[in-house]
């Protein structure tokens, strides 16, 4: 029996037969009992192959849907609310949040600092050497969920990565982030919910037409073309993973767990239809 503990019912859901919370433990077992792998964290599979679902998420979230900016917005408005003087982007695969906010004016004089599990040392090496003064990369392996010494006025900034760390390490890996830093954000491209699962499957014809959006960058468009065109492997496999991501995301009833599990009584959690966005 899983027990949620969470701060929206009066009684615990393990004890209480009313219809809320008989769903709340039904979801919270379908979901922890399916935590199923996603390609693109897989060390089995080509390098190359996992580069380029890397390249295809970068094109789902920059230039088909507004994700990306409305995450850099939440980043900036936070920024502007208290003082920073870093902002790390945790499992930043090829570091499109840090490409972004290092063109952004708003974030003159904030330290960006990208990292990874599996760094993309060629998009870091660029990033760098375009802004010196302002890049700040970290290229070797960094675990996350351990606890990092980024500074007390550090931002950090997990964007679509948070829901690849296993249920029952959630809560310590959080605690880690909080010692890492002066504040987590948490940012989910997709929810659990029906909404999200069908929205995904359009990543499919996202995946063919993503080529087109590399032509300044040879090699991207190369290896994207290839797995999406020569070798179409790609498409279905970025579609496997988003479906696996909706599984594996926190539902609401799960981050109130989370908060009062880690006292964290001014923890917020916003939702869009397919979005979350989590403040601790």
């Amino acid at each position: 029996m899983i027990i949620l503990k969470t701060s929206l019912y009066v009684t615990r859901p393990d004890k209480c037969f009313c219809l809320s919370c008989r769903l709340v433990r039904i979801q919270t077992m379908r979901a922890q009992s399916y935590f199923l792998f996603e390609w693109m964290d897989s060390a089995f599979v080509p390098k190359s192959l996992r580069l380029a679902l890397r390249d295809i998420l970068e094109v789902l979230n920059c230039h088909l849907r507004p994700y990306n900016r409305w995450v850099l917005e939440n980043i900036v408005q936070e920024t502007r609310k208290n003082t920073y003087l870093a902002v790390v982007e945790l499992g930043a695969g090829s570091a499109p949040l840090t490409k972004a906010l290092s063109k952004d004016p708003r974030c003159e004089p904030l330290k960006l600092i990208p990292c990874d599990l599996d760094p993309d040392l060629k998009a870091y090496e660029k990033l760098e050497s375009l802004y010196p003064e302002k890049v700040q990369p970290i290229k070797s392996s960094v675990d996350f969920s351990r606890p990092h010494q980024f500074g007390k006025e550090a931002l950090l900034v997990l964007n679509s990565t948070f829901h690849h760390i296993p249920y029952a390490n959630r809560k310590e890996t959080l605690r880690s982030l909080l010692k890492s830093g002066k504040k987590v954000l948490i940012f989910e491209g997709v929810r659990h919910n029906a909404a999200s699962v069908v929205f995904v499957a359009l990543g499919f014809l996202g995946s063919l037409i993503a080529p087109f959006f590399f032509l300044n960058a040879p090699e991207r468009a190369a290896r994207v073309l290839f797995w999406c065109w020569l070798i179409p492997a790609a498409p279905f496999l970025m579609v496997w993973d988003g479906w696996v991501s909706c599984l594996r995301a926190s539902t609401t009833a799960e981050w109130q767990s989370l908060f009062a599990e880690l006292d964290r009584p001014q923890a917020t959690i916003q939702n869009g239809l397919f979005t979350q966005y989590v403040s601790v």
